[in-house]
This record gives C-alpha cells, sequence and structure tokens, in this order.
C-alpha cells in the first residue's frame, strides 16, 4: 500500500465512527483549532487497532511520507492515530526518525500531540540514541524550535522512571 493509500484507508476506517455531536464539543474544547470526528479516545484506540489488524503498518521507509500526508488532513483522530502507529519500536530504530518527530512538532501541533510526542517519539528515541541529545536539543533550540526542545528535557524524566533509575542526562 503507497503512503497516500495508507493515508485515504485510516481516513475512510475513521469515517463511519463520525460523531457531530461529539466533534463539535472536541472543537470547541481545542479552541477551535482542529477539527475532529468526535470519536472518544477509547474507541479511536480500538479503531486504530482494528485498521492495523486489516491493513498493516506503513513500511519502514514510508513512514515519514506515510505521517506527513495523514498529518495534514484535518480530522485530528488521524493525527493521534498516526502518532501511536509510528511510536511501534520498528520505527524508533531508524537514527534519522528524529527529523519525522521535529517535523510533527513543528507542523499542526499543540499541547494534546507534543506530549505524546515527547513521551513516545522523542524520548525514547533519544533513550536509544543518546550520544545525540546535545546535538538534537541544540539544534531544536538553534531553530527555535522551543517546545521540541522541551520535548528532549522531558524525556529523561520519562525514561529515568520507567527504564533506568540511575540514568542522568547533564544539559549544560
Amino acid at each position: 500500500m503507497t503512503p497516500t493509500e495508507y493515508a485515504e484507508a485510516l481516513q475512510a476506517f475513521f469515517a463511519p465512527f463520525e460523531n457531530s455531536y461529539n466533534a463539535g464539543r472536541m472543537s470547541k474544547y481545542m479552541l477551535n483549532k482542529f477539527e475532529f470526528f468526535g470519536i472518544p479516545s477509547p474507541l479511536r484506540k480500538q479503531i486504530t487497532g482494528q485498521f492495523t489488524k486489516l491493513n498493516g503498518i506503513p513500511v519502514h521507509d514510508q513512514l515519514d511520507e506515510t505521517v506527513k500526508l495523514i498529518w495534514q488532513m484535518p480530522q485530528r483522530e488521524l493525527h493521534y492515530a498516526i502518532m501511536e502507529i509510528a511510536s511501534r519500536k520498528v520505527y524508533l530504530a531508524d537514527d534519522e526518525r528524529i527529523h519525522l518527530f521535529e517535523w510533527m512538532i513543528a507542523n499542526q501541533s499543540w499541547w494534546d500531540t507534543v506530549d505524546y510526542i515527547a513521551s513516545n517519539l522523542v524520548g525514547p528515541w533519544l533513550f536509544r540514541y543518546r550520544h545525540m541529545t546535545g546535538e538534537v536539543t541544540s539544534h531544536f533550540y538553534a531553530v527555535r524550535q522551543f517546545v521540541a526542545a522541551a520535548d528532549c528535557f522531558t524525556f529523561p524524566v520519562e525514561i529515568q522512571k520507567e527504564y533506568r533509575p540511575g540514568f542522568t542526562i547533564q544539559v549544560y
């Protein structure tokens, strides 16, 4: 399945679950910055799981394009779904994947997605590529991606709790 086919299939899979009443309330809660299908989180997670069972996950070398296509779609639940799909360990094994995460933060991101990106994408990626932490955070600051830089500093706390209680990172 091509990235375009995958993105369109995901959108089509979610569409029958649209709830206009919930969509209006969800959009209002997010200060009308985003459109929604109106699908509550537990149901959205189930739908995402059903979709990946039927359609699989994007081919490794097509993830970036697939994410970017879905990220440009208006419904926020699609953004949540592709974040969950992109957080699979197979994708974190790519040492260039941080560029995608930075792009996600810089485009259509707000507190609802930044928190997930920090904890489930940037954090685990930086844990895997600890030697790049200084370079990545310096880059984020240089290009004024302060939210992305904050994500980098959020990750040590999360990682320390979950993976290695004695692990610390020096920030200069």
